[in-house]
């Protein structure tokens, strides 16, 4: 009988113990969505920054997988897809079918940092890093 309950109270302290390691995961789908006010961009190759503080430039991503991006003169739209940390965003300009793979670097309740890769039709790739703020 004692060895059946120290048995028993070892197993409830070892299944305390265990964690859903999914928990301390981030719902980044859910932050994501939103209008975000592009500040700030910085390009790693050449040490480049350029600020965008003075313009209202916006990249809107909308819950059904539509996202939309605008400077305020011209707007693109299109669908995008997540995985994980990873944004794939599929717009059409013309004929051609652009094709752009972000990354989320960091993303809070009113930041967002995101790595672009700009991938051309001689499939380059100009890699990005694009600074957010949440607009309300």
């Amino acid at each position: 009988m004692k060895k059946t309950l120290l048995f028993l109270f070892s197993l409830c302290i070892w299944l305390a113990g265990c964690s859903n390691d999914d928990d301390d995961k981030q719902d980044n789908t859910v932050n994501l969505v939103g209008t975000w006010w592009l500040y700030e961009s910085y390009i790693p190759a050449s040490d480049d920054t350029f600020d965008y503080c003075d313009q209202n430039r916006l990249l809107i991503f909308n819950s059904d997988g539509e996202y939309e991006e605008t400077d305020g003169n011209s707007t693109e739209y299109g669908t995008y897809k997540q995985s994980g940390d990873k944004i794939t965003l599929y717009d059409y300009n013309g004929k051609e079918q652009t094709r752009v793979e972000i990354s989320i670097r960091k993303i809070e309740s009113d930041n967002l940092e995101l790595n672009w890769t700009y991938i051309d039709s001689s499939g380059e790739k100009d890699p990005w890093i694009n600074r957010y703020k949440r607009k309300l």
